[in-house]
């Protein structure tokens, strides 16, 4: 566990060091990529064939490993893709792509593979078969999960897996999943289902993950969450601040009419169900008609979280809707704000367009 927590947090120093104005582009990428520091570090992710998960004997201790090996990994697959797009740079170290569709057993080719070669091809070629360019990845979710489901790390026991199914099948086993391609959509991704006790990763994922995860995990998009290295002892502290300065960032709130609307991150609205549960519902506040009952419980979970100015400005909305009881129409609504797929990092929240 430490391991994982000492290598991101050497990453992400570097790439703090490297930032401007606590942004890095996807051009700045690229460069620090490129740097000896930051090969030296990505070397060693090749270790993590051989780690002994077993000696994960804690929630806490398997959640920061798994947590810290994916911002890793999500970290180390958006450089070695800036870099591959800004020229022919070479192969990736320490990652591999593997040669399977998204959720399903690695094959015997793949899990032959040496982790102690470079075992990704380049990107370019990449690039060629799938048609994953920088441009159609920074425009569509469908090419970007075709990017982050052919990239994966030799996990120990776990094998070779990508960073979707690090993220949303091992980490997040069992909470909600992003829909990629939109319901409508005629193939939309499907996440593995890590649900089964006979499933490999099964033993390997966390029984009760903790949804506030959601919060230190960077998927590559400047506007998700800047990554934090965890330690076991971390938890809840630093998943609570996270939390709390990520919705304190993000979420606006817009009195004048007609609109009288919540703007809530993209992020948030999309997984909204893993913090509307009782459990993470300030229940001090008073119940609720069931008019637009997932809306008004995450006014409720969002109210619970941001600061004293943001939560007197989100009251009248909870009244207003407390007294619309009668009428079954909520006078006000929440808005999902819209979609930024361009890469990059920003290392404090704030609000995107």
């Amino acid at each position: 566990c430490f391991f994982s927590y000492q290598l991101l947090s050497n990453v992400i120093l570097v790439l703090k060091e490297n930032s401007q104005n606590d942004q890095l582009t996807v051009d700045q990428l690229a460069d620090v990529y490129k740097s000896l520091e930051v090969q030296e570090h990505l070397r060693k992710s090749r270790r993590l064939s051989r780690v002994n998960l077993d000696l994960l004997d804690s929630s806490h201790k398997l959640m920061a490993f798994l947590s810290n090996v994916t911002n890793l990994l999500y970290t180390h697959t958006i450089m070695a893709f800036a870099a591959a797009n800004a020229a022919d740079y070479g192969p990736w170290e320490g990652a591999t792509s593997p040669p399977r569709s998204h959720g399903g057993p690695t094959s015997s080719s793949s899990s032959s593979s040496s982790p102690t070669a470079p075992l990704l091809a380049r990107l370019s070629m990449l690039g060629k078969a799938a048609g994953i360019t920088m441009a159609t990845v920074q425009s569509s979710r469908l090419v970007q999960a075709a990017l982050f489901t052919r990239v994966g790390y030799h996990i120990g026991k776990l094998g070779l897996v990508s960073c979707y199914d690090l993220h949303h099948s091992i980490l997040r086993r069992g909470l909600s999943q992003p829909v990629v391609g939109g319901k409508s959509s005629a193939a939309p991704l499907k996440f593995r289902s890590v649900t089964v006790r006979g499933d490999p990763w099964y033993s390997l994922s966390p029984s009760s993950p903790d949804p506030r995860l959601l919060y230190v995990i960077h998927d590559g998009r400047i506007t998700s969450p800047a990554p934090k290295a965890l330690q076991p002892e971390d938890f809840p502290g630093v998943l609570e601040s996270a939390e709390r300065s990520f919705l304190n960032s993000t979420v606006c709130v817009d009195l004048d009419e007609p609109k009288n609307q919540i703007v809530v991150p993209e992020l948030v609205f999309c997984h909204k169900e893993d913090f509307t549960k009782p459990i993470w519902v300030d229940c001090s506040l008073p119940e609720l008609s069931s008019i637009s009952l997932s809306n008004l419980s995450l006014i409720k979970y969002i109210h619970s979280k941001v600061d004293a100015e943001t939560a007197e400005l989100l009251q009248p909305f909870l009244e207003a809707n407390e007294s619309s009881r009668a009428t079954r129409r909520p006078v006000m609504s929440v808005t999902c704000a819209q979609e930024v797929l361009v890469f990059g990092f920003s290392f404090i929240p704030r609000k995107f367009p």
